[in-house]
């Protein structure tokens, strides 16, 4: 029972130890405060364009939206056929490649991809194409096959359409490649070179976004400049102007719908693995070559399907699809470590346990294995590069020898600081054994210049970076403190710090 006490000053009011029950509101719905009735709507609600919270150009939306209605009014203009063929084929060639570089997250502008599309172009329709047939098409054996069958087929095909189109439609992310290892990032944002820095192929995605543009490039001018003309002509001479529209106008959506398996899924392939040649340019032979064979396969398995059966096409291009998917999801990932952020493992090829980032391929992927058929193709070139060191310490002389506990690394496993230098940022965890030179090509850093991301055995707040290499760094801290960190010995990562290697700073960042 509870106890009652009175309250002689109030006259009988009671007090009781019970807790009291929550204030209700007096109106609104269940659990939410009362609306005030005599305020009203702001003028930024009734007028959003007079808001200062929002910026209409600069919303993702705006561009998609925009594309669709100039192109919506453009249609209502238009009467000649061939121009409403060439609007609506651009139109879905901008959602497929607009769809894919929303979900790339790459921060490069969209219009800048409107330069691999023109150089693809100009292959196309000038001279160049007599060289590129020349070559593949009368030197090589690219022309047509000399008798029907799948071996004489895919031979053909992949000299004469393989070889000779994946070249053509690599050549925006091969000069990307080129101004990536020719010009030092340092130097990227400088008012003479800024421009080049635009087709830069430093990353995988940079490639593979590439790619993807070239290859919609390559869909436009072949659909309608061959393919659609020459049925409208073929089928008007037999059927009427009518029915030869029609007709085109039926293999026009299929041609180019047929990028996201076909000539766009196989540039992005390519350029994936140029892109992979500038983060490794000691495997730059190898890894152009794979970037060259692998699609230019995949184009003449497409190309020679027919004679697979009805279910060729559909062999041929789920395997080009399932190939691609796994580049663009590594790409992604990839970009995710490089830029310090965290990844969506259902967007990576990342499964299984928790996710370990790594920096740009240095090290095996922890609790993880690559998508089946990749993981051959890039055991190739994600080699591990473990080394071994004297047990070192942080300056302040607390002892390293004994790995960090488990909790240590868990603490750890989420990306705090990153290393840059340049436009170049990496995030990094714990664990971590990293390969300076290859994060940082062209600055002047001998070839197994690494470094071991620790964390302290005492706080597993601590993280330092321990020198593995065989000289003293030079090590600015945040206070502006210089100090000397030996071989074997780490240094505590603190924000704003800079590390010296030789002629080159690395900034340290929180993430």
């Amino acid at each position: 029972m509870l106890q009652t006490l009175r309250n002689v000053a109030t006259g009988g009011n009671t007090m009781t130890n019970a807790p009291s029950a929550p204030p209700q509101p007096s109106a609104g719905a269940a659990g939410m405060p009362p609306m005030p009735r005599d305020i009203g709507p702001s003028d930024s609600e009734i007028i959003p364009l007079r808001s200062t919270k929002i910026n209409i150009l600069k919303s993702g939306i705006l561009i998609p939206l925009g594309v669709t209605a100039a192109v919506c009014i453009v249609l209502f203009s238009l009467s000649n056929f061939f121009q409403i063929m060439y609007v609506f084929a651009g139109y879905l060639l901008f959602c497929i490649f607009y769809a894919a570089y929303v979900y790339s997250g790459i921060r490069k502008s969209v219009f800048i991809y409107l330069i691999p599309f023109a150089i693809v172009y100009i292959e196309l329709t000038t001279s160049l194409l007599s060289t590129f047939i020349f070559v593949f098409r009368t030197i090589l054996p690219g022309g047509e096959p000399k008798s029907p069958g799948f071996l004489t087929t895919f031979v053909s095909m992949f000299f004469g359409a393989g070889l000779m189109e994946e070249l053509m439609k690599a050549m925006p992310a091969l000069i990307g490649l080129s101004i990536a290892l020719r010009m030092p990032n340092d130097t990227a944002n400088a008012p003479s070179t800024r421009y080049l820095d635009w087709l830069r192929v430093s990353t995988p995605l940079e490639g593979l976004m590439l790619g993807l543009a070239a290859g919609a490039g390559f869909i436009f001018v072949e659909t309608l400049y061959q393919y659609v003309p020459n049925t409208v002509e073929q089928v008007a001479k037999s059927s009427g102007a009518g029915a030869g529209f029609a007709n085109g106008f039926a293999l026009l959506m299929p041609r180019v719908l047929h990028g996201v398996i076909g000539h766009m899924a196989w540039a992005g392939i390519s350029g994936y693995f140029i892109g992979l040649a500038s983060r490794y340019p000691g495997s730059l032979i190898k890894l152009l070559a794979i970037g060259w064979l692998l699609p230019s396969m995949l184009h003449a398995l497409w190309n020679s399907s027919s004679h697979l059966g009805g279910m060729g096409t559909w062999v041929a291009g789920a395997i080009t699809l399932f190939v691609f998917v796994g580049c663009f999801l590594k790409a992604k990932q990839l970009e995710a470590v490089r830029q310090g952020r965290a990844f969506i493992p259902t967007d990576s090829i990342i499964v299984g346990g928790a996710p370990l980032p790594v920096a740009s391929g240095t090290l095996p992927e922890r609790h993880a294995t690559a998508w089946g058929g990749l993981s051959q193709v890039a055991a190739a070139f994600f080699q591990p590069k473990m080394a071994t060191a004297p047990a070192g310490a942080f300056p302040a002389g607390a002892l390293a020898a004994e790995p960090p506990a488990p909790q240590a690394l868990q603490a750890a496993a989420v990306p705090r600081f990153t290393l840059s230098n340049g436009a170049e940022r990496y995030g990094i965890v714990a664990g971590q054994t990293i390969d300076l030179a290859i994060l940082f090509p062209g600055r002047g850093l001998a070839s197994g210049a690494l470094a071991e991301v620790t964390v302290h055995p005492q706080d597993p707040q601590a993280v330092g970076l321990k020198n593995m290499t065989t000289g003293a760094w030079a090590v600015t801290l945040d206070t502006g403190i210089s100090t000397e960190v030996a071989p074997g010995r780490s240094v505590k990562l603190v924000a704003n710090e800079k590390i010296k290697i030789g002629a080159v700073t690395i900034d340290v960042q929180a993430v």
